[in-house]
């Protein structure tokens, strides 16, 4: 079986994004962006399903911080961000509202609600979730920090969740790779160079060793491993680093990396 690849919560922002904008930019294209969505959650997830029922919920107080608390813990509990028809959609969705008049202010009201969401469940459930689930409240919060531009913070919850994840879960699990190829980017996007290169070496081994050469993660991982040699003029120097080519454009944006 293929090792899932740990997204980040695109899902809950998206639905929170639309519902926001609902009020302000009521324009067709949004609705059935969202509409797609939401079908696509009941195909995968069935209609009479908790993900579903807490979506309904929200649609009716977006601003309810129980609701969203709710969208939060069930969309984690069912993994959405990890089917790829459901990412791909909550993807569109998110891509569209941000480029209309506005759509990034609601962007940030939408993931400052996550984060605040985030927060406050870490707080109540720090003594009581497993450190699973703690790594992925921290892996979340991470992101989140990092869309914003706060990367010194956003490093140390990386960090956290890193020591947490190679305890409980082992150096080659796919979400602890996730994590140190993660930590990368990060690096990356800080300037930090030589520790950004050393992080993604590490995670292209293990991926190398595990899911093979041919596998999308290893190709993202190998490409990603370019962009730092390419930073400091040493692509030249790394000729098996070729075939990542064709990804640079796509991933050398500066933003948080999902793999």
């Amino acid at each position: 079986m293929e090792p899932r690849t740990e997204r980040e919560p695109l899902v809950f922002t998206a639905v929170m994004a639309a519902l926001i904008a609902r009020v302000t930019v009521a324009e067709d294209t949004l609705l059935e962006a969202y509409q797609e969505l939401k079908a696509t959650l009941k195909r995968k997830f069935e209609e009479d399903s908790d993900v579903i029922e807490a979506v309904n919920l929200l649609e009716r107080n977006p601003y309810s911080v129980a609701r969203q608390g709710l969208l939060m813990e069930e969309t984690e509990k069912a993994s959405v961000d990890q089917d790829r028809e459901v990412f791909r959609a909550a993807r569109n969705l998110v891509e569209l509202l941000s480029a209309k008049p506005g759509g990034k202010e609601i962007m940030q009201n939408a993931l400052d609600s996550y984060k605040a969401t985030a927060l406050r469940h870490h707080r109540e459930l720090r003594q009581v979730v497993d450190e699973y689930t703690h790594a992925a409240i921290l892996s979340s919060l991470a992101w989140l920090l990092w869309a914003q531009g706060d990367l010194q913070e956003a490093s140390c919850l990386y960090e956290r969740a890193l020591e947490i994840r190679r305890r409980t879960l082992g150096e080659e699990h796919p979400e602890t790779v996730a994590t140190i190829s993660k930590l990368g980017s990060l690096l990356r996007n800080r300037g930090n160079y030589d520790e950004a290169r050393s992080f993604y070496e590490r995670a292209l081994e293990i991926r190398r060793r595990t899911l093979g050469e041919e596998h999308p993660d290893t190709a993202a991982t190998l490409n990603n491993l370019a962009l730092p040699l390419q930073a400091q003029d040493e692509y030249d120097e790394a000729p098996p680093l070729r075939a990542g080519v064709g990804y640079l454009r796509e991933d050398a944006r500066k933003g948080p990396s999902l793999y």
